[in-house]
């Protein structure tokens, strides 16, 4: 691959696709595991998005950013991206709280969770980085907050990167390291605040080096490689052993974006992708539809069918969500920059191959 990949590089189907599985797979994860007492892989998909996070970005922005100007158009466009969905979903939060009776008192830490220093960090997306509450509002939001961070530094990201030989086994050291220091913190199921931003730097920082291995024309086996990856996530859902999992996410971007193996075809398959296109608003909505179905009165015969209803009204809300939030609204915003938008010489603009992207 030529080194002009980092900037204007071809649109990879597969990461859209792979985007849409990580989603659905923290969907099920709250729709499933939520109060069961058992414990579940699926907050994996959240490291998954920050692999992928540094692995596009390095690859639509790598070679681009080269100043102060290059970089405000950076936060920019990331902001165009994460922000209007995000303000959307915590405004209905909010109506909720406030219109619904009894719904912030079925929380047992009402003022830290829906107080008004919560939601001031929420529209800051600083909830995160110290103080408040991580999930207050809208719970899966506080991954925007640590992306928030990694946009922040991202230029330290890249530099960090470029650093070192071997760079695919430097970033499957890196998800080593990760898994070890949360093990050492007490952190067995990932976790969020100051947990959350050690995942979300590692995470950048793997996907960064996974783009630089890519760039090398650096290509693993194929079908041992998707064995071993399968082998990791079936190992994840071993009892106190999910953190295994974190070792096969750089070998499986790197699969995904050369659309090598068994695993970024299925990644690649049309109705994945379609998945992956809307992944961003299924994974701000999901939340959100779970807590107002289990709150609301079931016939005991359609207690059965719960799942299904959710997770059918999570894909319509999404699939609108996008064409009627996201699209437009970032195109709006975006209208209003110049050089962050502009069309490279050969194929998609860089802000379409990034818009589909999942925090």
């Amino acid at each position: 691959m030529s080194e002009g990949l980092a900037s204007n590089g071809p649109h990879l189907p597969a990461l859209d696709g792979l985007r849409g599985v990580a989603a659905m797979w923290v969907f099920a994860l709250h729709l499933f595991d939520e109060g069961s007492g058992h414990a579940s892989p699926g907050y994996l998909g959240v490291d998954v998005f920050f692999v992928l996070s540094g692995f596009v970005l390095s690859h639509a922005y790598g070679r681009r950013l080269k100043d102060t100007g290059d970089y405000a158009r950076f936060l920019r466009a990331r902001l165009a991206r994460i922000y209007p969905l995000h303000l959307l979903t915590l405004l209905v939060v909010g109506a909720l709280v406030l219109l619904w009776p009894g719904f912030a008192a079925s929380y047992g830490d009402v003022e830290e969770r829906f107080g008004p220093a919560a939601f001031v960090a929420q529209l800051l997306l600083v909830q995160n980085w110290a103080y408040f509450l991580p999930t207050s509002f809208n719970t899966p939001a506080w991954s925007l907050s640590a992306e928030w961070a990694g946009y922040l530094v991202f230029p330290a990201f890249l530099l960090i990167a470029a650093r070192g030989r071997h760079p695919f086994w430097l970033a499957t050291g890196c998800m080593a390291c990760l898994a070890a220091l949360l093990l050492l913190w007490g952190v067995e199921e990932g976790g969020t605040g100051s947990p959350g931003m050690l995942r979300m730097a590692f995470g950048i920082l793997a996907g960064c080096l996974v783009h630089r291995a890519y760039v090398a024309g650096y290509r693993l086996p194929p079908v041992p490689a998707s064995l071993a990856i399968l082998l990791l996530l079936a190992l994840a859902h071993i009892p106190d052993a999910s953190l295994i999992g974190l070792l096969g996410f750089p070998a499986l971007v790197l699969l995904c974006a050369r659309g090598d193996g068994p695993l970024a075809r299925v990644c690649g398959a049309r109705p994945v992708v379609w998945l992956g296109v809307i992944s961003y608003s299924i994974y701000l909505w999901h939340w959100i539809v779970i807590q107002v179905a289990v709150r609301l009165p079931w016939p005991d015969a359609a207690e059965p069918v719960q799942p299904l209803v959710i997770v059918a009204v999570v894909i319509g809300l999404s699939a609108a969500s996008y064409a009627w939030v996201e699209k437009p609204v970032r195109a709006r915003v975006m209208r209003g920059g110049q050089a962050a938008a502009a069309t490279p010489a050969h194929g998609a603009p860089v802000e379409a191959e990034l818009s589909r992207r999942l925090p």
